[in-house]
């Protein structure tokens, strides 16, 4: 696992601090959480450690979610999620959603989490090759009810489309829906 987190703090910066799953402490999951301010401004993050050392149908994967500064305690949300996605057996694929419910994040509306690659991060950040296996680093974007339905009825092409036009702050949980999911 240093290697994986070599990987993560040279692009992240140091850990500032993490959740062990207490829940179930022989997953061997775990939460790390970076500085404030990486990748921009106003954001933290967090990346679950040891969800790769569990071979999924479709390889090995971890899960990071970009949030705003001061948004909470939600490492163990993010360990929640991590354990439930290891005892379904298979990987998140880029653009594959998954409801939780609306308000899950304790705010907003968004309702799910949204599988995609980390584009606010450099080249490179969203596999970790360890030699004996690459690991798929998944960002988790928390996406709205209509979000949900607009992937269902036009594809999650579609919704990268809408944002990449419209451009709204996929970190803030209270965003608005995009436009084109109306």
């Amino acid at each position: 696992m240093s290697d994986l987190v070599s990987h993560l703090e040279a692009r992240l910066g140091p850990m500032r601090g993490g959740w062990r799953d207490d829940v179930d402490p022989e997953s061997g999951l775990q939460v790390a959480g970076f500085g404030q301010d990486v990748p921009f401004a106003g954001v933290t993050t967090l990346v679950t450690l040891g969800l790769s050392n569990t071979h999924l149908e479709g390889g090995h994967q971890e899960l990071l979610m970009h949030l705003p500064v001061g948004m909470g305690d939600m490492g163990p949300a993010l360990l929640d999620f991590a354990r439930k996605l290891k005892a379904s057996g298979r990987v998140l694929l880029r653009g594959e959603y998954v409801r939780l419910g609306e308000g899950f994040l304790g705010t907003g509306e968004m309702s799910g989490l949204l599988a995609y690659s980390p584009v606010y991060l450099p080249d490179g950040f969203g596999t970790c090759d360890l030699g004996d296996r690459t690991i798929i680093i998944a960002w988790l974007i928390p996406i709205t009810p209509a979000e949900e339905r607009f992937v269902d009825t036009h594809g999650w092409h579609a919704l990268e489309t809408a944002f990449a036009t419209e451009d709204p702050d996929l970190t803030d949980p209270n965003r608005p829906t995009v436009a084109a999911a109306h």
